[in-house]
């Protein structure tokens, strides 16, 4: 149940998959919060860092990247980040 709770972003689905997130290092207690103490982090360099976890990609999903302001990316998979990207430009559209 808890790793259901940790992929799962609200009541959204989505399809499974290892998603690659770069951060601020002073945002790694965000991402403890979220998926738990047992991830882990992989330095990019001096002030980022890098987690893999398995996610429910999601409409859902995706507007928690973006809450999370535009020093956080999904890095991997190419085809998450075509998504990300895709829903980024849909809101905007609305602007």
């Amino acid at each position: 149940m808890a790793a259901y709770a940790k992929a799962t972003f609200g009541l959204y689905q989505g399809n499974k998959e290892k998603v690659h997130i770069q951060f601020p290092n002073s945002m790694c207690g965000v991402f403890i919060d979220r998926f738990g103490k047992d991830i882990t982090f992989r330095p990019v360099n001096a002030e980022y860092s890098e987690c893999a976890v398995d996610v429910n990609v999601s409409p859902q999903f995706f507007g928690w990247i973006f809450s999370l302001g535009k020093n956080v990316k999904v890095t991997r998979p190419v085809s998450v980040v075509e998504q990300m990207r895709k829903a980024a430009e849909e809101f905007v559209e609305n602007y």
